[in-house]
């Protein structure tokens, strides 16, 4: 029987944690050039935020509750912008059923036209892996739990 791994083993060393930001923002830094725009600072990107949001119909945040049928059907009635359930950082690393579980928080139904990601961490590490899953995954923006 092999060793059981160790919490240790399953996340992103800290020595890599500057690696890993440093592409994530390059990779951003291209993408929004390539969209015909230059990288915006952090308060251009809060106003931009505020812009999209503003006059629009949100879907709260729910822990267990908002899963894809029910914000299929918020979508329906009017809400433009939605979040996923809360999914939790160590379970999305995870190769196992739990994990294959979590990952599908992460999917979107075809009318939500904005939608968010709920994250649920407090290791540095596993928040950055999530964050990097939601960008390849096509979520719009993070809600990010460290509480």
């Amino acid at each position: 029987m092999a060793p059981r791994a160790t919490r240790r083993d399953r996340i992103v060393p800290e020595s890599r944690l500057a690696e890993v930001f440093e592409r994530i923002t390059q990779e951003t830094k291209i993408m929004q050039q390539n969209m015909g725009r230059a990288p915006l600072g952090r308060d251009e990107a809060r106003l931009d935020v505020q812009a999209r949001l503003k006059d629009q119909l949100i879907l709260a945040p729910l822990t267990r509750g908002g899963n894809l049928p029910f914000r299929r059907l918020c979508a329906d009635f009017g809400a433009n912008v939605t979040y996923s359930e809360m999914a939790y950082a160590r379970m999305l690393m995870k190769d196992n059923l739990v994990g294959r579980r979590e990952r599908s928080r992460l999917y979107r139904a075809p009318n939500e036209q904005c939608f968010g990601l709920q994250i649920a961490t407090n290791v540095i590490s596993e928040g950055v892996f999530a964050g990097k899953l939601a960008r390849e995954s096509g979520i719009d923006f993070i809600d990010l739990n460290c509480g």
